[in-house]
């Protein structure tokens, strides 16, 4: 075997990893996001896994294919991350603008089941749901299914059944709870109303109140200086009497 054939059957190889990496991307890559039980503390890994797979596997992919085609490889990389881009482009607007925390009353809950069909076992039953929340001056729509359903299900319907104000953190995008309670939620996230979470707080909400802490220390150190001396002040006046 001479060297030419040598380098074709391992270019030859490359193509098929690529290919293999880039077709599991595709059809599974959705599973990353859809299978765990997303938190706050967690969501970022899970959702850079499936951006990682999807994107990562078609740019590899479309530089493959440009060896055996003797094109030019920014040509097959731009396409492969065009096509890797509509793969998962949900999930990298998620990552832009991070989880936005929605609050208000749930106006409707609709579940319903429904048959989708899987290449193993033919057509099998799923469960969807839909809830409507109405905030201050903001209406919202969250579409779930699968694990999703059966796992907030319950929370929203105490929510609504006691006419109390769901607290949600939520992937727009990809329709997935972080994080819902009928009680409050400021000692988790002190944010404004559907605002997107600072960066240390999508990483891990411990990091963000450590820095919000960290950044608030100078005021409140001032606020209890100037208490003291209020104090003090008193104190004297009630003596000299």
């Amino acid at each position: 075997m001479n060297k030419r054939q040598t380098t074709h059957f391992g270019s030859e190889g490359v193509w098929v990893a690529a290919l293999v990496f880039f077709a599991t991307g595709a059809f599974c890559g959705f599973f990353l996001t859809a299978l765990p039980r997303l938190t706050l503390h967690d969501w970022i890994y899970w959702v850079g896994a499936r951006i990682i797979w999807q994107l990562g596997g078609a740019i590899w992919f479309g530089a493959a294919v440009c060896v055996p085609l003797a094109e030019p490889y920014w040509k097959g990389t731009a396409l492969g991350a065009l096509l890797g881009l509509v793969l998962c482009f949900n999930p990298v607007l998620d990552v832009v603008r991070g989880p936005e925390r929605w609050e208000g009353k749930i106006t409707r809950i609709v579940i319903w089941n429904d048959q989708i069909w899987r290449r193993s076992g033919g057509y099998s039953l799923t469960v969807h749901g839909q809830v409507d929340i109405r905030g201050q001056g903001n209406a919202y729509q969250l579409e779930l299914s699968g694990r999703q359903v059966s796992e907030w299900e319950k929370i929203f319907r105490q929510c609504h059944e006691s006419n109390s104000t769901i607290h949600a953190v939520v992937l727009r995008h990809l329709n997935v709870v972080l994080e819902a309670d009928c009680e409050t939620m400021s000692d988790r996230i002190e944010k404004p109303v559907s605002s997107p979470l600072r960066f240390g707080e999508r990483l891990n909400p411990t990091v963000g109140r450590v820095v919000a802490r960290w950044s608030a220390g100078p005021r409140q150190q001032q606020a209890q200086g100037a208490a003291g001396k209020t104090q003090s002040a008193g104190g004297s006046g009630f003596s000299g009497a």
